[in-house]
């Protein structure tokens, strides 16, 4: 027990020591930081000045975003005034400025169409294949995708070197000009030319003995017509002679088709005695007038003026004129309608409604024009000489088209025949003997 109380009393005496030994060690330090309290005092003293001089700094830069903000106030506020009529000025040239190039566009595209037209009637007039130099392909291209006028003289005339319509036009005449020689367009062949309906055409003997097979093919439902209002091709080509409301109007309407080929007459059959036919190695043969004669006319019962529709209803043919081949091309031929251009004065230019594409035409370039009737001929012969074809009137209604045509229409109407036109057509299928198509022509030899 002596033993552990010493020992307790060394432990506590050693803890009291270590105890001592380390307030001595703070005192120390706290003598030692005591020692440094200025420069302590210092380096705080600046730290204060510093934040005060931030804060300072701080006061200034909010002092000027609020200048700053009532600043773009003020702008914003001068700005929106001078934008809303900055956006009045700029609706109002809008709306002018968009009236006057819709109009300039729209005059723009007449234009553009009636040079389209009139590059269809190159390619018409000369049928050179596509791909050939004279061919007006790429100017059709041109065209379409033109937007500009181009140059054209103070006498109204196209010209090159400004590109726009007026240089496509330029270059259509120029080669026109060349080809129109070169072709024989401007140096054309005349013929005249006399071609039987009975015996060419639908190969019917021209004796008596093919006089009941003549009849009965009149008499046939693909050419007796009990009311021609129902035959479309009448109804779309054929100025009507009749109002619809006066009913039924019974004809006939002969269907053929014509051909210029080599050992074929002008019908397609084969070329034999007493036909005819045109030159195949003319690559363009164009009707200048037709006329119609009846051989075998009752001119006693039936009237001495009776008229007549020739309607081609197909497509017209020719050949190309650099072709070895004899090479084709079919063109459906519209007769079309065109409006003038210039029904409307300038004054119209200041009304805002006024759209020169839609207003300054006199109708639609969809508007087909439709054939009139003219006079046929008819003899007493059963055989028509030369002298009296000669001495037939001709229609130039149907000028400047191909004679080579896939089909045509002759009809002939009961109406003109009698005022009773199932009578009329009756006597005139009884009496005609045949029909006879004359045609005078103009060639071109394409070289």
């Amino acid at each position: 027990v002596a033993k552990s109380l010493a020992d307790a009393i060394i432990a506590l005496n050693q803890d009291g020591a270590e105890r001592d030994f380390d307030m001595i060690q703070n005192l120390q330090e706290l003598q030692d930081q005591a020692g440094n309290e200025a420069t302590a005092r210092i380096a705080v003293f600046k730290k204060v000045e510093a934040l005060r001089e931030m804060s300072d700094r701080y006061r200034t830069k909010v002092s000027e975003g609020k200048r700053l903000i009532e600043q773009r106030t003020a702008f914003n506020k001068r700005v929106a005034a001078q934008t809303q009529q900055h956006r009045y000025q700029d609706m109002t040239f809008r709306v002018a400025r968009n009236a006057a190039l819709e109009k300039y566009r729209s005059a723009f595209d007449l234009a553009a169409r009636y040079a389209y037209l009139a590059g269809t009637a190159y390619d018409y007039d000369t049928n050179l294949r596509k791909g050939d130099s004279g061919s007006p392909n790429s100017i059709l291209a041109d065209i379409v995708s033109e937007r500009t006028i181009g140059l054209v003289n103070v006498a109204g005339v196209p010209q090159i070197g400004a590109k726009g319509l007026a240089e496509d036009l330029a270059k259509l005449k120029a080669n026109y000009d060349v080809l129109k020689a070169r072709l024989g367009i401007n140096n054309p062949q005349l013929e005249s030319a006399s071609f039987s309906l009975r015996s060419e055409a639908l190969r019917i003997l021209n004796t008596t003995n093919g006089d009941a097979a003549w009849k009965n093919t009149l008499l046939g439902a693909d050419i007796y017509k009990a009311d021609l209002w129902q035959v479309p091709e009448f109804r779309r080509f054929c100025r009507p002679f009749s109002s619809l409301t006066n009913g039924a109007q019974p004809g006939l309407v002969i269907p053929f088709s014509t051909k210029i080929a080599s050992g074929k007459n002008f019908f397609g059959w084969p070329l034999g005695g007493g036909d005819s036919s045109y030159d195949p190695s003319v690559f363009a043969t164009r009707i200048s007038s037709v006329s119609v004669a009846f051989a075998g006319y009752d001119t006693a019962n039936l009237p001495q003026t009776p008229r007549v529709y020739l309607i081609p209803v197909g497509a017209d043919v020719m050949t190309v004129p650099n072709s070895a081949d004899l090479e084709m091309r079919l063109w459906d031929v519209v007769e079309q309608s065109v409006p003038i251009p210039y029904p409307n004065i300038t004054a119209n230019l200041d009304n805002p409604n006024w759209r020169p594409l839609t207003d300054s035409l006199n109708g639609s370039f969809a508007a087909q024009k439709q054939f009139s009737s003219f006079r046929a001929y008819g003899f007493s012969d059963a055989t028509l000489s030369a002298a009296q074809l000669a001495t037939v009137g001709s229609d130039s209604r149907l000028v400047g088209r191909s004679a080579w045509n896939t089909k045509w229409l002759l009809v002939i109407p009961g109406a003109t025949l009698n005022s009773s036109p199932t009578n009329g057509l009756s006597l005139f299928i009884n009496s005609v003997k045949d029909i006879k198509l004359n045609i005078n022509t103009h060639g071109y030899s394409g070289n």
